[in-house]
């Protein structure tokens, strides 16, 4: 444990989260006259962090270390070879650089390990978390404020989607989008499903105004190309569900506008149907990002990820 933890955990936590917690509930006080969904906001927040300190207090004093430590000494050692060894940094944080090279620059120039470089969509969670170590001073706890900080933005880019369709359900919304246990708990503190989450919010957000609300503007264009781009680096199979589901509901916003009953019921099947075909071919044409999970391969890796799940040390 003391591998994780340092004197900065405990000397600047507390800082870290009342800094954040003041700026949340100014942000909030500027909002809520004109939102009044905004009255969420900072407690939202509040329980994202709380479940990154749950899921790091875990895994540190249950597990004894896991995944989320993992990430955490990678990115620190990152962090630390950018003031030894500025070009090494530069070429493992963007480039690809072979295992022994890595970990022999790392030996000389710093003590701590790093893991995934094996592992491309692994790997991707620990270059997206070198520069929030950076801001948070090495320390994990307030890496992990930092973390559910920024990925608490996707919850709430997902939450103001559904709430501009349903502008009644502020409280049953709020719950489904920031406050179901599960995922606070996996989703706030240093792991992937914390980026992937958010990513997920923030494609809902930018694909509704996009293409549902036709707002098309640079801004939600390239919401759309990063939110995607994290979705492919971390988690592509997240894709199997979102993408397909995105044209779904946008040939059901063209079916809706469709006036004449005869007319809708005429056209509903075709545009069911090219939807279908168009997120079919859509992934097929990303095999090369989808990796292991493309198309021709999906089944026989469910079918390999179920029989792992059943084996005794599961």
């Amino acid at each position: 444990m003391e591998d994780y933890l340092s004197i900065y955990d405990i000397l600047l936590t507390p800082i870290y989260l009342g800094v954040v917690l003041f700026l949340a509930k100014l942000y909030e006080k500027s909002k809520i006259a004109e939102h009044p969904e905004y009255k969420y906001f900072t407690r939202g927040l509040f329980i994202k962090i709380i479940g990154a300190f749950a899921l790091g207090c875990v895994y540190m004093f249950y597990y004894d270390g896991g995944d989320t430590t993992n990430y955490f000494q990678s990115a620190r050692a990152y962090v630390n070879l950018a003031f030894h060894n500025p070009e090494m940094f530069f070429e493992g944080w963007f480039g690809r650089p072979t295992y022994y090279e890595i970990n022999s620059s790392f030996t000389h120039e710093t003590t701590y390990p790093v893991y995934y470089h094996r592992d491309y969509h692994a790997f991707w969670v620990v270059r997206l978390l070198i520069p929030i170590e950076f801001f948070g001073a090495n320390s994990y706890f307030c890496t992990s404020i930092l973390v559910a900080l920024i990925t608490y933005s996707g919850a709430w880019k997902l939450y103001k989607t559904f709430l501009a369709e349903f502008p009644t359900l502020r409280k049953e919304l709020a719950i489904a989008c920031i406050y179901i246990p599960s995922c606070v708990f996996w989703g706030s503190g240093i792991m992937k499903d914390s980026f992937t989450l958010a990513a997920v919010g923030w494609y809902t957000f930018a694909f509704y105004n996009f293409f549902i609300k036709r707002s098309f503007n640079f801004k939600f264009a390239s919401y759309l190309i990063i939110s995607s781009f994290v979705i492919l680096a971390i988690k592509p199979y997240i894709f199997f569900a979102i993408l397909p589901g995105s044209i779904f509901w946008l040939s059901n916003q063209q079916i809706a506008k469709i006036s004449n009953k005869i007319m809708r019921f005429m056209v509903a099947p075709i545009l069911i149907a090219i939807g279908g075909f168009g997120g079919f071919f859509a992934l097929q044409q990303m095999g090369d990002s989808l990796g292991q999970y493309k198309v021709d391969n999906v089944l026989d890796k469910a079918a390999t990820t179920q029989k792992d799940m059943k084996a005794d040390y599961y």
